[in-house]
C-alpha cells in the first residue's frame, strides 16, 4: 500500500501516492513509472477500482481523474459474530500474576481507547483481566478457584490458561510464547511477542426481529431497527405511499373501465335474486355514501347492482337476457356472474359469483375477500370518440357513451339525403306515391313515376262503374 484517502461523503477529494525511499534498503513505497492499481474499502466490501486514466508514478506528478470509475466487487469479509468476555472483577482469594512486558504489548497491536486482556479456563470463564491500551507493559492477575463455594469460580490448579484481546467490537485470540498454568501466587513474565489471531467480532445492527431491517447476525443493537409501513412502494401506481417501507402488495393502477349502477329502463323481464348475509356485508369497510355493489357478467355487462352503504345486509335482483330481443341484454343461463364494490372513486374485486339462474334465489353468506381492482382517474364519463357524448376532458370510462342510430348522426339527421326529404337515402323505398294510383304502395317513400291511374269511370280492374240517378 502506497496511499490512502478516506473518501465518504466527499463530492471531490485528493490522493498521496507515496515513492520508494531509496535511502532504505526495504522497498516501501511506488519505484519510478510504476504502474499503480486502486481499490476501495466499503465496510465489509472490498472493491477493485479502474481509474478512467491509467496511473504510473513520478515524484511530484498530479494526474486528475475527471470521469467515472468502474467498480468491481473484489471479496466481501465475513464477520463471525459473538459475545465479549466481560472484564473480570471479583477476588476468589487466590490469584498468580502475570507479567506484560513491552515487547508482547506491543505485539498486541492495540488501536481501542479500551482495549482488554482476558484469561479463560479451559471452560472458556473469564478468570482475570487488565486494561492494555495505553500501556508500555503492565501485569493480569489470573484468580483461582475459591474451594469454599460449589461453583467453579476461578482456574484450578495446573489449569492451562488461554488469553484474549477484547479491541473495540473485535476479538483476537492470543498466544503467549510461553504457556501459561495456573499456579497460586505464582508468576509468569511473558517478554517475547504473541502470537494474535482475529477470533470474531460483534456485529452491530437492528436485534428487533419484528423490523424491516433486522440483522440476523448482530449481537449488538444500534438503534437503526425500522418498523414496517405497509403500503405500495412503487411509484409508478397511483397508490403509491412515500412513507411505505414494505410493499404489500396492494399496488393498483387506474381503471379502465366503470361499472355504473344498474338503470331501471335496463329491465328485461327475467331475473333472479341474490341476498348477502351480514357476514359478507361486514367483511369491508365503505367510505362513500352511494358506494355500491354491482353484478357484471364475464362479458362486463352490469345485469344488477344494489347500494350498500350503512346496510348489514341486501337483497340484489339480477337480470336476465331477454331472448324476444336482439342482442344480450342481461346474464344468460348457467352464465357465471361476478360482484365489485364500487367505492367512491375505488373499485374492488370480491371472491363471490353466483350462476345465473331464473327465478332462482342464492344466498352469499361467506366474507367477500374484497381487493382492490383499480382506481378511478376522474372525471368518470364518455371516452368513446365515435359517442355523440363524447367528451376528451374524461379520463376514464363509465359506460355512459350514447351512440347514434344507423345511418343518423347525433343530432337525428341523415347522413345521407340527396333529395332533402328528411328519409336516409339507405331507408328510401321506391315506388307509386300516389294514394288513388292502383298501383299505390303505402310504405313507398321515393315515388318513382310508375303510378297507374284507372280510366275515368272504371275501377283498377278495369270494370265499370255504376251510377244510379234518383
Amino acid at each position: 500500500m502506497v496511499g490512502s484517502v478516506a473518501v465518504f461523503g466527499l463530492t471531490q477529494t485528493t490522493l498521496a501516492v507515496w515513492g520508494d525511499d531509496t535511502q532504505t534498503p526495504d522497498t516501501d513505497g511506488a519505484a519510478a513509472n510504476e504502474s499503480i492499481s486502486f481499490q476501495l474499502v466499503n465496510g465489509t466490501e472490498l472493491l477493485d477500482v479502474s481509474m478512467p486514466v491509467p496511473v504510473a508514478f513520478v515524484a511530484n506528478g498530479l494526474l486528475v481523474q475527471p470521469a467515472a470509475a468502474t467498480l468491481l466487487l473484489n471479496c466481501e469479509v465475513v464477520v463471525e459474530s459473538c459475545d465479549l468476555p466481560p472484564f473480570f472483577e471479583g477476588n476468589t482469594g487466590s490469584n498468580m500474576t502475570i507479567m506484560l512486558l513491552p515487547d508482547l504489548i506491543s505485539s498486541l497491536g492495540v488501536v481501542g481507547e479500551n482495549a482488554y486482556l482476558v484469561a479463560l479456563n479451559q471452560n472458556g470463564l473469564v478468570v482475570g483481566s487488565v486494561v492494555v491500551s495505553g500501556q508500555a507493559q503492565t501485569s493480569l492477575a489470573a484468580w483461582g478457584d475459591d474451594t469454599q463455594t460449589p461453583e467453579v469460580d476461578g482456574a484450578l490448579s495446573n489449569e492451562l490458561l488461554a488469553f484474549q484481546l477484547v479491541d473495540g467490537t473485535s476479538i483476537y485470540d492470543v498466544t503467549f510464547a510461553t504457556s501459561v498454568s495456573f499456579v497460586a501466587n505464582g508468576l509468569s513474565p511473558q517478554a517475547s511477542p504473541a502470537t494474535v489471531v482475529f477470533k470474531c467480532g460483534i456485529v452491530a445492527g437492528c436485534t428487533d426481529e419484528t423490523a424491516i431491517n433486522f440483522n440476523d447476525l448482530a449481537s449488538l443493537d444500534d438503534g437503526t431497527c425500522m418498523a414496517a409501513i405497509l403500503g405500495c412502494t412503487d411509484s409508478e401506481f397511483v397508490n403509491y405511499n412515500v412513507q411505505a417501507n414494505q410493499d404489500d402488495g396492494s399496488c393498483v393502477g387506474y381503471c379502465e373501465a366503470w361499472y355504473l349502477e344498474f338503470e331501471g329502463s335496463q329491465w328485461t323481464g327475467a331475473n333472479m335474486q341474490v341476498a348477502f348475509t351480514n357476514t359478507f356485508m361486514n367483511s369491508f369497510s365503505l367510505t362513500d355514501e352511494n358506494a355500491y355493489l354491482v353484478a357484471v357478467t364475464g362479458a362486463n355487462l352490469v345485469v344488477g347492482s344494489v347500494k350498500i352503504f350503512g346496510e348489514s345486509s341486501v337483497q340484489m335482483t339480477i337480470y336476465g337476457d331477454d331472448v324476444t330481443g336482439e342482442g344480450i341484454n342481461g346474464a344468460q343461463e348457467n352464465e357465471e356472474v361476478s360482484f365489485f364494490i364500487v367505492d367512491g372513486t375505488d373499485m374492488y374485486s370480491t371472491s363471490e359469483n353466483v350462476a345465473y339462474l331464473t327465478n332462482n334465489t342464492s344466498f352469499v353468506t361467506s366474507e367477500s375477500n374484497a381487493s382492490l381492482l383499480c382506481i378511478a382517474n376522474g372525471p368518470l364519463g364518455c371516452t368513446n370518440t365515435d359517442a355523440c357524448n363524447y367528451d376528451a376532458s374524461f379520463n376514464t370510462e363509465d359506460g355512459s357513451c350514447e351512440f347514434a342510430a344507423e345511418f343518423y348522426d347525433c343530432d337525428q339527421v341523415c347522413l345521407n339525403d340527396s333529395d332533402s326529404d328528411g328519409i336516409c337515402d339507405e331507408l328510401e323505398v321506391s315506388g307509386c306515391t300516389n294514394p288513388v294510383a292502383c298501383n299505390y304502395i303505402e310504405s313507398a317513400t321515393d315515388d318513382d313515376d310508375s303510378c297507374v291511374i284507372a280510366q275515368l269511370y272504371y275501377n283498377c280492374n278495369g270494370g265499370l262503374y255504376r251510377f244510379y240517378c234518383l
